[in-house]
């Protein structure tokens, strides 16, 4: 069976959520499946890609919280993105997706497109209705509850009409899938709820690599970005735990791997805490990097609804997890021997602790899982 993968947010060295098309695509072709992706990123190692070239969006002008300093026409042209470019800008790059799938002349067996962004389920549904073929989407965030995108929480007459693109674009959709009940229910707010679906939850794989941390320092790792990942993610307050802390265990050592804002690298400059900015690093070296560590950070906002992916991801390394924010995802925590809330692990974790926590589900299993949607979705057609 043939599926094209249209995937906006791909590369493998970006953290979290984003790594799951990766890792997904790589277990269903063990299972016999053929996967052509289509990103705005040239992989070496895959293949079997299109490589569909777009230009960078630059990030949106009224979130304050990246301090982003444009002059008056940069940030004209921002705000004109913003309404005129629907969903959101990314719809520049699904719609010349559209353009070269057309013209490739391929003809494969299903397509799956994945959010966010959410513009990328648009044009999946028009590629599903010119080829005729069935079309799975796949939502990792919510599109309506707690958005992401501050504008929609902000403006009724964006939510409105984006709402309207939703329910448009979903019409005819073949299946879905969904990190959560939470996310599913968002869907199900703007799509049929008759049709085929499935929970999907976060999912890793263990790590195959090794990685040396300094050997004298108790070293605290955190894969990931604050907010360029989550507008309610500040990487301040998670500092003010461990300076107050390195007070009292100066052998602290916090390691982050992920993108940082200028603000937030001028907070760490800033900073007594001992930091090691390690900046993006592929899947393998993030994962061997939490296998290293004594403990690894979880910051969650306290909104936070379902079962992070950097949860998953965490429970493969057998590492203390100290928690910092929360929400009601700790809920749905099977086995929390391992979880501890940060100012507690931070006195008392001990140098290479191991301990037993509650694996997810791992990417072949969530593949099997996938897999039996694409064959319901297939049967019903």
């Amino acid at each position: 069976m043939h599926y094209l993968f249209l995937v906006r947010h791909y590369p493998p060295e970006i953290s979290g959520g984003a790594r799951r098309p990766f890792l997904l695509v790589r277990a269903l072709r063990k299972l016999g499946y053929k996967i052509t992706l289509v990103t705005p990123f040239e992989l070496e190692e895959d293949p079997d890609q299109i490589h569909v070239v777009c230009e960078a969006i630059r990030l949106n002008p009224d979130l304050p919280y990246l301090n982003i300093r444009l002059n008056a026409a940069a940030y004209l042209k921002n705000f004109l993105r913003n309404w005129i470019l629907w969903p959101e800008p990314d719809i520049r790059w699904s719609k010349r997706v559209e353009r070269v799938i057309l013209e490739s002349g391929i003809k494969p067996d299903g397509i799956f497109t994945t959010s966010p962004p959410e513009s990328i389920h648009v044009v999946g549904a028009r590629l599903a209705r010119k080829l005729d073929v069935p079309w799975v989407a796949e939502f990792r965030d919510t599109w309506f509850y707690n958005p992401h995108r501050k504008i929609i929480e902000r403006s009724l007459f964006r939510r409105f009409i984006e709402r309207y693109i939703a329910k448009k674009a979903l019409k005819n959709v073949s299946g879905l899938t969904a990190v959560s009940n939470y996310v599913m229910d968002d869907v199900l707010s703007f799509a049929p709820n008759t049709v085929p679906r499935q929970i999907i939850g976060h999912f890793s794989a263990p790590q195959t690599e090794k990685y040396n941390l300094p050997q004298k320092d108790l070293n605290l790792v955190h894969s990931g970005g604050f907010t360029l990942s989550d507008r309610g993610r500040y990487l301040e307050p998670l500092l003010d735990i461990f300076e107050e802390a390195s007070i009292v265990r100066p052998e602290l050592h916090l390691h982050i791997a992920g993108r940082l804002t200028k603000d937030e690298h001028d907070l760490i400059a800033s900073s007594s805490v001992r930091i090691t900015h390690h900046g993006q690093v592929s899947l393998m070296q993030s994962q061997a990097m939490q296998c290293a560590a004594d403990g690894l950070v979880l910051y969650t906002p306290k909104q936070s609804h379902a079962l992070p992916g950097k949860y998953a991801e965490y429970c493969f390394a057998n590492r203390p997890i100290l928690y910092f924010g929360g929400g009601d995802w700790m809920n749905l925590v099977k086995n929390p021997e391992g979880l501890r809330p940060l100012h507690q692990g931070l006195t008392e974790l001990k140098k290479d602790e191991h301990v037993t926590n509650f694996y997810s589900i791992s990417a072949d299993k969530a593949a099997e899982m996938l897999s039996d949607l694409f064959k319901r979705v297939s049967r019903k057609d």
